[in-house]
């Protein structure tokens, strides 16, 4: 796995959702970005393609799977926790500001050995 991506489509020319991940090391693959329309969302659409995607980079030899996920994202982050994710550090991106002006704090979380369960 170099770079991949999966797709739900919702209807003619809509997609539902997206997952896209990419190898960014020996061994590590990373989940650039994972979106989910509000309707399909806590239908276990994510966390379908979140399988599809820490899958297929175990198949393709990575053992740890990273992502970036903004703090506030409260559905988002429980998605990545129950699937094994875990915060391995927290930042502020140059140049991310919130609604009100605030910087925007990004959380890195990381995937261990649990990505092994993956197929």
């Amino acid at each position: 796995m170099t770079t991949a991506s999966w797709c739900l489509q919702a209807g003619p020319g809509r997609l539902g959702a997206v997952a896209l991940a990419s190898r960014v090391g020996p061994g590590t693959g990373h989940i650039i970005q994972l979106a989910v329309d509000p309707q399909f969302q806590r239908r276990g659409t994510g966390a379908a393609l979140l399988e599809a995607a820490c899958g297929s980079a175990a198949r393709a030899g990575c053992r740890r799977m990273t992502l970036l996920v903004a703090g506030p994202n409260r559905t988002a982050r429980k998605l990545y926790e129950e699937a094994g994710f875990a915060p391995t550090a927290s930042f502020v991106a140059a140049g991310t500001l919130d609604a009100a002006g605030q910087p925007r704090r990004l959380t890195s979380v990381a995937l261990g050995e649990r990505l092994t369960t993956f197929r």
